[in-house]
């Protein structure tokens, strides 16, 4: 291939990404204020007892360990600030708003303009670039690896180190960065084969991403060892059988969050696939990578049965190229000027209001915020208090909201004898009690709090009367 020449941003296209960047990065720390929810917490308890980095990789053997993320929350510590710990993510996601305005100038300002917006106010990217997991680093990991991949089909150098080093970036960050390299890899495969043979497509396909499976063969082959002979195989929260409806909740929650819609809806579903008609219409560089993520992908769920299909977290592929394929299809209307570019602003000006809208909700909501309990505890009793947790998934979060505040916390399982405070929490539909009566006492609601959006832990907490 002979080198293309690569379009690059203006100093004010830079000036306008930068800002854009900068906002994002705004409201990515007032968003990450809260004490640490259920899943983080537990990953700085399992970063803490691991103790060492080597312990991280050899002794959590859990399904919410991401290696990255559990290595930055051992090194700042579960005592630190929760927007330190969360720091990782915030940066990462802050970074793949760059990226994805310099993915979307490979074909015009429009297109880079609409992405970065999109990557900056989208309440998916948003909630996951303000939480200490490893979505956000390994989201970045994959818009980097799409990068590398554009340049290299437009004529520039292939990309072979790069795609390893990313690769097991986005594995070690989150595993479900398998779904995004299988992905591109066939995006690269059918580009090719469109333009020569089948065979110098797979063969050209094979040593460019040869190196990427084998380094991330490895990654994957080495945490399932070390879970094997350390723990007798890998360690689950929860495994929850494959059923299409959970599957579907899950798709239609991801791509309802994408736009910046905060409930559980059908009908962005429904226009998303609308835009993909008008993808397939103009027929992109990218349309075989929106064809992968957007439909082979959930049919290859819907035909393998995987546990946990109901989480929308594990389809981030699917809002990555939701976010992409708007970016593409407005660049394109944008440019045909006219009613098209009218209509084009005009929906995705609704799209940025309706996340701005609904990241607002998010910074009031805190993700339920446990942070609360302690506050009210420590109007209540300052000098320390003793709680009786109702379910040992919410010991590490209590725990660690006592930690970051240096507050004097007493955890106990054990309900008898009567605890001062009892504290109970509640999953998706769950229902919080409104009184209780444990080891022969009443006890009476202080506070509570209900997450929103993409987290779901809810609490309340009692004191005895």
């Amino acid at each position: 291939m002979t080198a293309a020449p690569f379009p690059t941003l203006s100093r004010r296209e830079w000036a306008m990404v930068l800002a854009i960047a900068a906002a994002a990065l705004t409201l990515r720390v007032m968003m990450a204020q809260g004490a640490l929810w259920l899943d983080e917490a537990w990953s700085a308890m399992h970063a803490r007892e691991a103790r060492t980095p080597l312990g991280v990789f050899l002794g959590i053997n859990h399904d919410n360990n991401h290696h990255l993320n559990s290595l930055w929350m051992q090194w700042v510590g579960i005592d630190a600030p929760t927007v330190l710990q969360r720091a990782l993510a915030i940066a990462t996601s802050t970074i793949a708003i760059l990226i994805a305005a310099i993915l979307g100038r490979r074909r015009d300002w429009p297109t880079a303009l609409v992405a970065a917006l999109l990557f900056a106010l989208s309440p998916f990217f948003a909630h996951y670039g303000s939480e200490a997991r490893g979505y956000a680093p390994m989201m970045l990991a994959l818009l980097m690896v799409l990068l590398r991949v554009q340049i290299w089909l437009d004529g520039g150098p292939r990309p072979t180190s790069a795609l390893a080093l990313w690769g097991v970036f986005g594995l070690l960050s989150q595993l479900t960065m398998v779904m995004g390299l299988v992905a591109v890899t066939g995006w690269a495969f059918l580009t090719l084969a469109r333009r020569g043979s089948l065979r110098a497509a797979a063969v050209e396909t094979a040593r460019t991403f040869a190196p990427a499976a084998i380094a991330g063969a490895l990654v994957i082959g080495g945490i399932l060892l070390a879970a094997k002979l350390n723990s007798g195989g890998m360690r689950f929260g929860s495994l929850e059988p494959y059923t299409l409806n959970h599957e579907l909740k899950a798709l239609f929650s991801i791509t309802s969050y994408t736009v910046g819609v905060g409930q559980l809806a059908i009908w962005p579903a429904i226009v998303l696939l609308a835009v993909f008609a008008l993808a397939i219409a103009q027929r992109g560089p990218r349309l075989d990578f929106y064809w992968l993520a957007l439909i082979a992908f959930p049919l290859a769920v819907a035909v393998l049965h995987p546990a946990n299909p109901g989480h929308a977290r594990y389809y981030s592929l699917i809002a990555v190229a939701v976010a992409l394929m708007i970016a593409d299809v407005s660049g394109s209307l944008i440019r045909a000027g006219g009613w098209r570019r009218i209509a084009a602003m005009a929906g995705v000006a609704l799209i940025l209001a309706a996340s701005l809208v609904e990241d607002v909700r998010l910074i009031r909501n805190q993700r339920g915020d446990p942070g609360q309990a302690i506050v009210a505890l420590r109007r209540i009793a300052p000098q320390g208090a003793g709680v009786f947790v109702e379910r040992d998934s919410a010991v590490p979060v209590l725990a660690a909201a006592g930690l970051v505040a240096h507050y004097p916390l007493a955890i106990t399982r054990q309900e008898c004898p009567a605890a001062p405070y009892l504290f109970i929490d509640r999953y998706n539909g769950e229902q919080l009690p409104d009184t209780q009566r444990r080891c022969g006492h009443d006890y009476v609601p202080i506070a509570d709090r209900r997450a929103i959006g993409m987290t779901n832990f809810h609490w309340r907490l009692f004191r005895r009367r």
